[in-house]
């Protein structure tokens, strides 16, 4: 019998159904979802060199005010110094995924931001204008962003959709027009409604804090333009000392929660 015979009228060895099917389910099914590993924490030393740049230009303009007597020109300076502080922390927030650990960081931002206007037009009378007119600018250019999301059939997106156009652009371009003339001329900074009635209706539509927060900031300005020196200097200390408090808090309960637990 020759060699090739032999071989092929050898009995063939099988693999049991089951184990292909596993290999061909291997390959034909979808990848199985991979839990989400935890965002990774800064370590103390990172945190430290990171907040320091945030946290150097707050102490820098607080030196500022503090240091002699007050006057424009070092109100300028210090409102000069913040936005190093304000974009440090964005930057530390945009490295974060989690909502919540980016809501950590940028706590002290608000205040910051609200020293930094009221220190401009202290700084400046003639800026003043400029500032809140590019602030509620700022809030329309927020709500069309919003407004021009893709529709749906969500009756709840439809009805805020509804909102945006029937309340929220009315008071904005209310507000726009009012404060776009000169003050104590054309309108009086010191008695005007139009900035809260749009605070109002920001409040009854969601995901419009940026368009809120460009109102406050215009709204600050106008009223630091209009007020009592020495009150708006006081409050804009407060506000730099209230974000160094942040800045510190903020701080302890990152590190803390980013500690991961003893091994048992």
């Amino acid at each position: 019998m020759r060699e090739h015979e032999t071989a092929s009228e050898a009995p063939k060895r099988t693999v049991a159904r089951s184990i292909l099917d596993d290999v061909r389910g291997m390959w034909d099914s979808e990848p199985a979802a991979r839990q989400a590993k935890p965002e990774t924490p800064y370590t103390k030393q990172d945190w430290d060199q990171s907040l320091s740049q945030a946290a150097m230009p707050v102490q820098l303009a607080l030196n500022d005010l503090r240091v002699g007597k007050p006057d424009r020109f070092k109100c300028g300076t210090a409102a000069a110094r913040l936005p190093g502080a304000i974009s440090a922390l964005q930057t530390m927030a945009a490295n974060k995924k989690d909502a919540a650990n980016q809501r950590n960081i940028l706590a002290p931002v608000a205040d910051i931001q609200a020293a930094q206007t009221s220190l401009q037009v202290l700084g400046d009378w003639m800026v003043a204008p400029g500032i809140w007119k590019e602030a509620f600018a700022q809030a329309r250019a927020a709500v069309d962003q919003a407004l021009a999301k893709p529709s749906t059939d969500d009756p709840d997106a439809k009805a805020e959709s509804d909102r945006i156009v029937s309340s929220v652009i009315p008071a904005l371009e209310r507000l726009i027009i009012k404060t776009s003339a000169p003050p104590f001329q054309a309108w009086d900074p010191l008695n005007y409604l139009e900035a809260d009635d749009a605070l109002a209706q920001l409040a009854n539509v969601k995901g419009m804090e940026k368009a809120r927060a460009a109102v406050e900031r215009g709204k600050q300005a106008i009223a630091t333009y209009a007020g009592d020196i020495q009150k708006s200097l006081d409050e804009a200390v407060a506000h730099l000392e209230a974000a160094q408090v942040k800045l510190s808090t903020s701080a302890s309960s990152y590190l803390e929660s980013a500690t991961p637990e003893p091994p048992r």
